[in-house]
């Protein structure tokens, strides 16, 4: 029996993230799906309809990225850290103004569609973990509540470094409300 039910996916941390995703089932009525939505709204949330596939929206994105990392990690290409700092230092600083279909538009469809024809052959078509993930998962490095994943949390601040993230979330959110981004 397929669901009529409506999900509601929440991003971490959900009293930050205004986003949340409302999942239709194949069968969950669109009166439902509306109300779901209106509900979010109403709580101060920005609402995004999608289909129930694996992942929703964001998880697939952030998948995909996460699979290219890796892959250029286990192919020794650079180090978890220089992945941090081409991410953070680069196409990160636009993500909270321009969105991926909106900075193709900025770059031009001509150009996006050009470098994916010489591009995509290459990246990461994996179906199974990275062995940088099963690697560490074995050696009990299994993150920041470890005390060590790709980096030593023996040696950082995970408190600060939270802290620092939510800050960040907060100060980005301001602006975009500012300038009308977001509602």
């Amino acid at each position: 029996m397929e669901s009529v039910l409506v999900g509601a996916h929440f991003w971490n941390p959900p009293h930050l993230i205004p986003v949340v995703e409302i999942i239709a089932g194949a069968k969950s009525p669109p009166s439902q799906v509306d109300r779901a939505y209106a509900l979010m709204e109403q709580v101060g949330k920005v609402p995004v309809r999608c289909a129930d596939v694996p992942g929703f929206i964001g998880n697939r994105l952030q998948h995909a990225m996460w699979r290219e990392a890796l892959a250029l990690v286990d192919a020794g290409v650079c180090s978890p850290e220089d992945i941090d700092r081409v991410v953070k230092g680069t196409f990160a600083l636009r993500l909270p103004v321009l969105g991926p279909m909106e900075n193709m538009d900025l770059v031009g469809i001509k150009l996006v569609e050009a470098i994916q024809r010489y591009l995509l052959p290459d990246l990461a078509a994996n179906t199974k973990p990275s062995d940088a993930l099963t690697t560490r998962l074995q050696d009990g490095e299994t993150g920041m509540n470890a005390g060590r994943g790709f980096y030593d949390w023996s040696k950082r601040d995970a408190a600060a470094t939270i802290a620092l993230r939510d800050k960040q979330v907060a100060r980005q959110l301001r602006f975009l409300k500012e300038e009308g981004a977001i509602p």
